[in-house]
């Protein structure tokens, strides 16, 4: 039986570099939901205290 590291197939250049892209994007959604929260979570407790 071959292990998992024979069997994979290496990406291309445009593979990698579309593959760090969405990581990117996901980084950058994240943050941006964080944000958001934080900010809700203030204007919440600014009307409501």
């Amino acid at each position: 039986m071959a292990s998992d590291t024979e069997s994979e197939e290496q990406l291309t250049a445009d593979e990698q570099r579309r593959v760090e892209m969405a990581l990117v994007r996901l980084n950058e959604h994240g943050w941006g939901v964080a944000f958001a929260l934080l900010a809700g979570l203030g204007l919440f407790a600014a009307t409501f205290m």
